[in-house]
C-alpha cells in the first residue's frame, strides 16, 4: 500500500493537474 507521504503528494499532484486543466479550458474559451 502507499504510504502517507506517497498519497499526499498523489493529491496534490491531482489538485495542481485539475487547476491547470481549467485553466486551459478557461483560456480556449476566452480565445
Amino acid at each position: 500500500t502507499l504510504d502517507e507521504a506517497a498519497i499526499e503528494r498523489l493529491r496534490v499532484s491531482a489538485a495542481h493537474y485539475v487547476a491547470n486543466a481549467k485553466r486551459f479550458k478557461a483560456k480556449l474559451t476566452v480565445v
